[in-house]
């Protein structure tokens, strides 16, 4: 089975963990380098077991192999909240088939925002006629903002002169 890559990027000035349940394991390898970290158990799911990665540097990047068939809840909780945090804090859904996605999420610890990036990328075999397609668009996308932003310029102007 042919596994995407999915990196975790946290940004943040105070320290949080990621915490996340597999809503969907296949059993396979990649799926266990989830399974196989620190645990946590949460007072309103006794039994269950949940994943828990630390956050303790202001900037930090990990790169996991996840297989298509994964699923996943997580957030960021802080660190302080840690014995207070439940179930349903997890509120971002990640799943391993929606290549070259990015998810988003963010949490304010003292007044002072943490983020999160949930980044998955096609195996490699696939990733020059994607990012080929994704740079396509992104052009297209660049002149069409680019020919209206002077469309109201110009209609802006003509206005302006006609009254």
């Amino acid at each position: 089975m042919a596994t995407n890559k999915m990196r975790l990027t946290y940004r943040g000035a105070m320290k949080c963990y990621l915490i996340f349940c597999t809503i969907v394991d296949c059993g396979c390898r990649t799926c266990n380098a989830f399974i196989n970290c620190e645990i946590i158990h949460f007072t309103d799911s006794l039994g269950d077991t949940y994943g828990m990665i630390p956050l303790d540097r202001s900037e930090k990047s990990i790169m996991f192999d996840i297989c298509a068939d994964h699923q996943m809840m997580m957030n960021l909780i802080p660190w302080s909240d840690l014995e207070t945090a439940s179930v349903r804090d997890l509120d971002l859904y990640v799943c391993g088939w929606k290549q070259n996605t990015k998810w988003l999420d963010s949490v304010v610890v003292a007044g002072k925002m943490c983020k999160i990036s949930v980044e998955i990328f096609c195996p490699i075999m696939w990733a020059p006629v994607v990012y080929q397609q994704c740079y396509a668009r992104e052009v297209v996308k660049e002149k069409l903002l680019e020919a209206a932003f002077d469309l109201t310029i110009d209609l802006g102007v003509q206005f302006f002169l006609g009254c």
